[in-house]
């Protein structure tokens, strides 16, 4: 079995069961890294996304989001994903 096959696994089970994957923007970290995983979740059907900095201080507070945000639209996602008390609220792109 390969790499992707579990991966395509896993995000195959998320989409059916209405979960989602988080965008890490911590540290300014490459998000075009994402891409793939991206594609990958909504060939899924997985379309519930999630952006977060992960910051550890409060310096890198937001680090990011904007450009996960551009990038979500790009790839043809409609919806962001927040939590507020365990339920998503989605957010236009």
């Amino acid at each position: 079995v390969r790499c992707t096959d579990i991966i395509r696994y896993m995000l195959r089970k998320a989409a059916e069961t209405e979960r989602g994957m988080e965008i890490n923007t911590w540290k300014g970290q490459t998000i075009k890294a994402w891409i793939p995983i991206l594609k990958l979740f909504q060939k899924c059907t997985g379309a519930m996304v999630t952006v977060g900095s992960d910051a550890r201080d409060p310096a890198p507070v937001g680090w990011g989001v904007k450009e996960a945000y551009t990038m979500l639209s790009d790839l043809g996602f409609r919806y962001v994903a927040n939590y507020h008390r365990r339920k998503p609220e989605f957010l236009k792109l």
